[in-house]
């Protein structure tokens, strides 16, 4: 490799992802009888939090249902 401190670059060291972090795996029964608030998911042993959206994710939904549904009524189109 050539060398960069000649034009004032530097060489770039890669990213190196953390090592991941050991969670020690919870048995079904415990996960369905516990109540967790915000709701979890159970995936492989592991609660995780659920992804619940926002907003305005949920507001562009809206609109683009009414949007849809007033289309479909003017083209007269079957339920």
């Amino acid at each position: 490799m050539p060398d960069l401190a000649d034009c004032g670059a530097h060489e770039v060291v890669g990213f190196q992802a953390p090592p991941p972090v050991s969670r020690p795996a919870i048995p079904v029964e415990e996960y369905l009888r516990t109540p967790y608030s915000p709701d979890r998911e159970y995936r492989d042993g592991i609660v995780l939090e659920r992804n619940v959206g926002d907003k305005e994710h949920s507001r562009l939904q809206a609109r683009l249902a009414q949007y849809l549904g007033r289309r479909r009524c003017r083209a007269k189109l079957p339920n």
